[in-house]
């Protein structure tokens, strides 16, 4: 899997983000993708995200991002704790490819039931 690629999307979409560029590095990243056991269709559609929707992936990554840099600045200043705030980083990274996973396999799917 390509996980600099998808590492270059996650820099990207932390731009205008206060406090939470640098807590992740790729290997943290390409941990939390191994962690999630992707089987080899899922990892055929993550291939599929990265050429056909990547800048509606990285959009809404940038978006969940500065809710959450907005929202922690509104709440207490800039993070202290790096540790939950990098797990909360790849959670949301992860579930934002589950959901183009989904997006992808069903839009498959209905093509197929469609006929078409």
């Amino acid at each position: 899997m390509h996980t600099k690629k998808l590492f270059e999307i996650y820099e990207d979409s932390l731009k205008n983000t206060s406090g939470l560029e640098g807590l992740v590095s790729e290997a943290d990243l390409e941990q939390a993708i191994t962690k999630k056991k992707y089987d080899l269709q899922d990892l055929a559609l993550i291939e599929v995200v990265m050429n056909d929707d990547e800048k509606q992936f990285h959009e809404s990554l940038k978006e969940n991002y500065e809710a959450l840099s907005a929202d922690l600045t509104k709440k207490n200043g800039p993070a202290t704790e790096t540790d939950p705030l990098k797990e909360q980083l790849l959670e949301i990274f992860i579930s934002n490819l589950n959901y183009y996973i989904d997006l992808f396999y069903n839009s498959l799917l209905n093509r197929h039931f469609a006929g078409g």
